[in-house]
C-alpha cells in the first residue's frame, strides 16, 4: 500500500466513524423517552429557585 491509498481508506474510515457517531446522537436526541429530561435542562436558566447549597461560597480549609 502506497500512500495515496492508506489517506484514501483513513479519509473513508473517519467519514464512516463520524457519521455514525452523528447517527447515534440523533437518535438518542430524538429519542421519545428523553424528551421530559431536554425540557427540564432547556428551562433551567429560567428557574428561580435557590439552589440548596451555595457552589461559590469557600470551604474554610481553602482560606488563606
Amino acid at each position: 500500500m502506497n500512500y495515496d491509498q492508506i489517506a484514501h481508506v483513513v479519509k473513508l474510515g473517519g467519514t464512516v466513524f463520524f457519521t455514525g457517531f452523528f447517527l447515534l446522537v440523533l437518535v438518542y436526541v430524538f429519542w421519545p423517552k428523553n424528551k421530559e429530561k431536554f425540557n427540564k435542562a432547556a428551562s433551567m436558566p429560567l428557574d428561580d429557585t435557590p439552589l440548596s447549597a451555595p457552589l461559590a461560597t469557600p470551604s474554610k480549609e481553602y482560606t488563606l
